[in-house]
């Protein structure tokens, strides 16, 4: 058989298997590409440790019947979650081999032929799932594939008649609650009530004793009375193990934050404030870039990013996993500014709180890490 002439993005150490009809690439190091004949890229996955971390990208074009086959295999292959039977583009990100969330295109290049997104943790899905109801044609396949996980419309709970668009949270891989939208985007189900008082008058003093004097957790629960607590953390570091590093006077703002989080009371804020991390070991879990005791888990967002409070300075820093590296647009200067402004964050991305008001507010009270925070909703 008369091999294809190599194609320019194909590196002279890329590999061609006639069956499949792709090429396989790994010049790079930790970097793996399959091309198509022609050189279409199909996949690009980068590895540490010989494990995915980071982005993978995954490309099905039109091409014939045999090489969709085992493009679709290798789909499976590396592991990768899959929409429905539009699919035609999946972006994945993971973290030393475990998926931490994914977005799903029907189309291979516009944005907003976005099926469905997701975020997992442990394996198990946790966070929003966002449904592109429209796209979905056939609704005997499965909204989403990962593993031995497949989750069909029953488990969505749609109201009729069906809706376009679906956000659905789930908690450690049970679904917790749904809001649906037609097609001019307004809710078909209530969605919590819009917040009426939430500090729109808030001066820099209420910044000060926050946690200790137990405005935040009076704040939790006139936010989301209606909201299920968390029950359980993942593993937490015991508090003795590191509050003695703290500064003087950080203490007691530590010690009531670390109550109420361990209380079974705190409600789970799944899209940009959960807690059901906190006490994350960075020496034990080797966490990239900051595997170190100083860093103690606060919270994460569901993508693998995370607030870590730095117990020798006591400021609370915004750590970006694919790079292993800390962003001081997401760092607040101690957990009183970070409490204030995550509860309220959580609340916007739930539509509860005006995104403009708020932005206002954390302009006058200086903190800007708030704003960039609202900013990537």
């Amino acid at each position: 058989m008369t091999l294809p002439s190599r194609p320019s993005e194909v590196s002279g150490s890329g590999i061609y298997d006639p069956e499949t009809e792709i090429w396989r690439d790994t010049a790079a190091d930790q970097r793996v590409r399959w091309f198509f004949r022609d050189g279409e890229p199909l996949a690009d996955a980068s590895y540490r440790n010989d494990k995915l971390h980071g982005t993978v990208n995954w490309t099905l074009t039109g091409y014939p019947e045999e090489t969709c086959e085992a493009a679709r295999s290798l789909a499976e292959e590396l592991g990768l979650p899959y929409g429905s039977p539009l699919t035609s583009r999946i972006e994945a990100r993971y973290i030393d081999g475990e998926l931490s969330a994914a977005r799903i295109f029907g189309s291979v290049r516009h944005i907003e032929d976005l099926i469905v997104s997701a975020h997992w943790r442990g394996g198990v899905l946790h966070g929003t799932l966002w449904w592109n109801v429209k796209m979905q044609q056939d609704f005997t396949k499965p909204v989403l594939s990962f593993g031995e996980t497949k989750i069909m419309l029953r488990d969505i709970k749609l109201p009729k008649p069906h809706p376009f668009i679906a956000e659905v949270e789930f908690l450690k891989g049970k679904r917790q609650s749904g809001v649906y939208f037609d097609r001019e985007g307004q809710p078909m189900t209530p969605p919590p009530g819009v917040i009426e008082t939430w500090g729109k008058e808030s001066e820099k003093e209420v910044l000060d004793g926050y946690i200790a004097e137990g405005h935040f957790e009076n704040d939790l629960v006139a936010f989301y009375s209606e909201t299920k607590p968390i029950k359980k953390l993942d593993s937490p570091r015991r508090l003795t193990s590191w509050i003695g590093n703290l500064p003087e006077g950080q203490n007691q703002t530590a010690t009531a934050f670390d109550g109420l989080v361990r209380s079974k009371r705190f409600p789970a804020l799944l899209r940009c404030f959960d807690v059901s991390s906190y006490g994350f070991d960075c020496v034990e879990n080797d966490l990239y870039g900051a595997n170190d005791p100083r860093y103690v888990g606060l919270s994460s967002d569901g993508s693998g990013n995370m607030h870590l409070l730095c117990t020798m300075t006591g400021r609370v820093l915004g750590y970006e996993h694919e790079g292993g590296v800390f962003d001081e647009r997401r760092s607040f200067n101690n957990l009183d500014e970070y409490a204030f402004t995550m509860a309220r964050v959580e609340a916007v991305a739930q539509n509860r709180i005006d995104r403009s008001e708020l932005t206002a507010v954390f302009e006058r009270l200086d903190l800007g890490a708030g704003v960039f925070e609202l900013s990537l909703l």
